[in-house]
């Protein structure tokens, strides 16, 4: 972050004397320290929440996303190389995070696409990939030029500019 936004002030919230520097713009911490101390993230409402590595998430009922669920943001992004390792549910999960209620609740979603696609159903399938198809930008780096990312990295690094208060 220094070499792209050196303006921001980064906080590292980690290690046993870690504190939460309420005046940083970036945030940066781990999934365990978060799990343990969401308390001290859950009621602060965050400009934006990066999950890198999303797919850790994949259980939900794990006390790890369940405590990533409680995040209050405006923005949600989820970074993950691989969103779906043991079955639909982990899709079911990251989504959970990213947008409350679009594939229903856990229940709702097994009776409504899982089962349907176990199936066969090539229709659940197309309405599925139709939910989902305007919220994923996956693998957009790789299949871009080294000048077009660079376009994409300047775009995004005007929009942390634009923000503060992010949660990585």
């Amino acid at each position: 972050l220094k070499n792209f936004m050196p303006s921001l002030r980064v906080s590292v919230y980690h290690g046993a004397k870690r504190s939460l520097d309420v005046h940083a713009d970036v945030v940066l911490t781990s999934y365990h320290t978060l799990r343990l101390d969401i308390a001290r993230f859950k009621h602060r409402r965050w400009q934006m929440v990066v999950l890198d590595e999303a797919q850790v998430v994949k259980n939900a009922t794990s006390q790890l996303a369940k405590a990533v669920f409680q995040l209050d943001a405006e923005f949600r992004v989820a970074l993950s190389g691989t969103p779906v390792e043991n079955g639909l549910g982990d899709l079911w999960s990251i989504f959970n995070f990213l947008n409350k209620g679009l594939l229903g609740t856990y229940p709702e979603f097994q009776e409504n696409y899982v089962k349907p696609l176990e199936k066969g159903n090539d229709a659940c399938a197309q309405e599925l990939l139709q939910k989902i198809k305007p919220r994923l930008i996956h693998t957009l780096f790789h299949r871009l030029s080294s000048q077009k990312a660079s376009m994409i990295n300047r775009l995004l690094t005007s929009l942390a500019q634009a923000q503060s208060h992010f949660l990585l």
